[in-house]
């Protein structure tokens, strides 16, 4: 028995725990769940911060099976090289709202995960640099390249 209250009849509940099969984007992964269910019912149901944690270990499943690097890892692209939000999509081609909501932990598509986990490697990001040259002064390449430069990755 826990503390928590059933939503369905305010009596008491047990809290359950195991491995459940889930899918995402096609493919399935097994996940450790918590779940409660109300003693009186017997109806099952999650917590907000139960549903967060199980979808947290399925999206990182998934970012590592497909090589997506994490949102920290790609805040800390962006931070060990000081490129603004702006500039990194400039880089990838992404629109800046795009790059913000991986940050904040939506997963990217498989594609634009492999671009992701390319730039995380100085070469690669030199690279994708000078493909998209255009899209910056002469002052503001140069500025970005020394800086992509400077990463000792």
């Amino acid at each position: 028995m826990t503390d928590i209250k059933s939503p369905i009849t305010g009596g008491p509940v047990t809290e359950i725990t195991g491995i459940q099969t889930m899918e995402f984007r096609k493919e399935s992964y097994e996940v450790p769940v918590r779940f409660y269910k109300c003693v009186d019912s017997g109806e099952e149901f999650t917590t907000g911060d139960q549903d967060e944690e199980w979808s947290t270990v399925l999206y990182s499943q998934y970012r590592q099976k497909h090589g997506i690097p994490s949102p920290d890892q790609i805040h800390e692209l962006r931070s060990q090289i000081g490129l603004s939000l702006q500039e990194l999509t400039s880089i990838l081609g992404f629109g800046t709202n795009q790059l913000s909501q991986y940050e904040k932990g939506e997963v990217p598509s498989e594609s634009n995960g492999k671009l992701l986990s390319l730039c995380m490697k100085k070469d690669n990001l030199r690279m994708l640099l000078r493909l998209s040259k255009d899209k910056f002064t002469k002052a503001e390449y140069r500025s970005l390249n020394d800086r992509i430069n400077s990463v000792n990755k």
